[in-house]
């Protein structure tokens, strides 16, 4: 199963810890988890996420940059198509604190990695993937001296105090950071 928004959800996304069944067809798997109204993690499996359904129980997996800016370049109808894919129908970002998806051009990034300094050429480029707002208010330097220097394949290599979130859009480069 693939993503349109998520490049490898089996390596960097929060998946239950042993094989269960899908909270909506039973087939089972180690799956994506959701919380449920009991506050319990509830599995779904990809082909049940991806088809929306938790859009009728209004639980989301992941919050959106401005609605209102994706409506007004999109339109009414594909950006709220578009922004229910990603709030109902993209397996959870693998952050500590709940992240806006980030928005550029017309479209949603695509979520690549958890990232190290192999993803990018240069200490330059890992900044300009940054929003400005980002590079205004955060210590760049800092979190770049501690990106590790080899590649991280899955979201357990990739649990360090600091994480930063490599997305693309079409050839672009787009950061966000995290900490614990």
């Amino acid at each position: 199963m693939t993503f349109k928004y998520f490049r490898d959800y089996e390596n960097f996304t929060y998946l239950v810890d042993k094989p269960m069944p899908c909270s909506f067809c039973s087939a089972v798997g180690r799956w994506p988890y959701y919380y449920g109204e009991d506050d319990q993690d509830k599995p779904i499996c990809p082909d049940c996420l991806n088809a929306g359904k938790l859009i009728d129980l209004d639980v989301w997996m992941n919050d959106v940059v401005n609605q209102s800016e994706v409506i007004k370049v999109l339109g009414e109808q594909e950006g709220h198509a578009v922004i229910n894919q990603i709030v109902y129908m993209t397996p959870k970002l693998p952050t500590w604190q709940d992240l806006e998806w980030p928005f550029q051009g017309n479209d949603f990034c695509v979520f690549e990695k958890i990232a190290s300094k192999v993803d990018f050429e240069d200490k330059e480029e890992f900044i300009n993937s940054f929003s400005q707002e980002d590079q205004d208010i955060s210590d760049l330097d800092f979190i770049w001296d501690g990106l590790p220097e080899h590649p991280i394949r899955n979201i357990k290599e990739g649990q360090y105090s600091a994480c930063v979130y490599l997305f693309t859009s079409g050839n672009k480069k787009r950061c966000l950071w995290d900490a614990d």
